[in-house]
């Protein structure tokens, strides 16, 4: 198996959710939870600084997962004005790409989670 990687953009990483999870599947909680690295990012430059830095993690050959937990976010808070829609996807491009380059180079595999919001002129609200 290996370890993980969970970057957390939300700040709503649940260790006693996780202990279930590992419980429900016949899993030592706290060897579970010993071999998830957590990181909290808050902007995009954060997320995507998290995401090159990893390499120094999957370097080892220790690692084998990596959650993001919601990948828009930093960038809905980062970019609010919708003028600045063309940048907000620039960097959500560049972000991206660095994951996946990180995801071939290590053969790695990768959650991503994501927020839908029914009308994005509304703050999200239908």
């Amino acid at each position: 198996c290996g370890r993980a990687i969970f970057i957390d953009t939300e700040g709503t990483f649940n260790a006693p959710k996780m202990v279930k999870i590992a419980e429900a599947h016949s899993l030592e909680a706290d060897v579970a939870l010993a071999n998830i690295d957590y990181c909290r990012v808050y902007n995009y430059e954060d997320l995507l600084l998290t995401i090159l830095d990893a390499s120094a993690l999957l370097i080892s050959g220790t690692h084998s997962f990596i959650v993001i937990d919601s990948i828009i976010v930093p960038f809905r808070n980062d970019f609010l004005d919708h003028g600045e829609l063309s940048d907000r996807q620039q960097e959500l491009q560049r972000t991206l790409t660095a994951l996946q380059r990180i995801i071939d180079e290590y053969n790695i595999a990768c959650l991503i989670t994501n927020q839908v919001i029914a009308n994005p002129e509304n703050g999200g609200m239908p």
